[in-house]
């Protein structure tokens, strides 16, 4: 399969996330699989498989791990921070 692989959990957890990057991936057309994965997720990659892992912090930031991984932080919201 080519395109964007993701698990339910990993949907629930970032689902706007998700959505912008299918849309990405859908648009670009592209013919290589891309597995979003969630930062608890402990499962093994098979080899060669490009992957991003999803995970929140509180500065966002894009980490090459490898050629083939990326993992993605996510700025969370701060529970205590109130908008006006």
């Amino acid at each position: 399969m080519n395109g964007l692989e993701f698990s339910a959990a990993v949907a629930r957890a970032h689902a706007p996330l998700v959505q912008r990057a299918a849309a990405i991936a859908t648009s670009l057309g592209a013919n290589e699989t891309i597995e979003l994965r969630d930062t608890s997720d402990r499962s093994p990659l098979a080899p060669r498989v490009r992957s991003i892992t999803l995970e929140r912090a509180t500065v966002p930031q894009i980490v090459r791990e490898s050629a083939e991984r990326r993992t993605l932080r996510r700025r969370t919201r701060n529970p205590h921070h109130r908008h006006p």
